[in-house]
């Protein structure tokens, strides 16, 4: 399991860095990316190992993890560009997004 998060996260990398078509893609840049990965990777491992210990039930701790995950995507601003075709609860989100 611990092999897992430590070749995610290079294997993402290794795939992925170069099909962006970033205007910098030095190692420098590279190794950054890696690293955000890494780091993503951590934080989303102990807060499941936590859920998974606080709760008795696996699908609970599950779908509560998914919800903090989608509160935690909503504060970094990924629904800012919502279209007015979009229903209300939507356009709120887009709305109280940052």
């Amino acid at each position: 399991m611990v092999a897992t998060f430590i070749y995610y996260p290079i294997i993402l990398t290794f795939v992925s860095f170069w099909c962006f078509d970033l205007p910098n893609s030095s190692f420098e840049n590279f190794i950054s990316y890696l690293f955000c990965l890494i780091f993503m990777m951590l934080a989303g491992a102990s807060l499941g190992f936590a859920f998974g210990t606080v709760f008795n039930d696996p699908l609970l701790a599950s779908k509560l993890l998914e919800n903090l995950a989608i509160c935690f995507q909503m504060g970094a601003g990924m629904i800012v560009n919502v279209s007015s075709k979009a229903n209300g609860f939507v356009r709120f989100l887009g709305w109280i997004s940052p």
